[in-house]
């Protein structure tokens, strides 16, 4: 995977968006979530109506909103409990604007460079447990 210094990603994304997906979406809920939210800007949405939107249970769905909430993309309301599209600066509405608009034509990109962070965040972790286990170990000596 080329860097973000490096000429244009092979794949077509604009940087933005890549930023935007690799710093702040973890999985495709969050992103329908979050694509859904944005197409409404001026309403907000009980948890289950956000459970319909995704086709999920209300437990996802509110997790989902938590994530977006911690990732400062939603706004959360605890009485009563509705949620709505309000990124925390101006950067990142932009970045979502964009991704809304590149979504349409490069649905199969963004969803495989989803997948592929996750993939590096699995090996990141793994290669940490592994450092954190030698390092608390060390070597046997004979």
């Amino acid at each position: 995977m080329q860097s973000d210094g490096d000429a244009e990603p092979s794949d077509g994304l604009p940087r933005a968006v890549r930023a935007l997906l690799r710093e702040h979406i973890r999985s495709i809920e969050q992103l329908d979530l979050l694509l859904w939210l944005h197409a409404r800007p001026s309403e907000s949405h009980s948890v289950r109506a956000a459970a319909e939107a995704l086709g999920s249970s209300d437990a996802l769905a509110e997790n989902t909103l938590a994530h977006l909430a911690r990732q400062g993309l939603v706004t959360l309301s605890t009485t009563p409990s509705r949620t709505h599209y309000a990124p925390r600066t101006e950067q990142l509405a932009a970045q979502v604007s964009l991704l809304a608009a590149t979504f349409g034509g490069a649905r199969a990109e963004v969803l495989t460079f989803i997948s592929t962070c996750a993939l590096d965040r699995v090996r990141d972790a793994q290669g940490r447990a592994f450092a954190h286990a030698y390092l608390v170990h060390g070597t046997k000596k004979e």
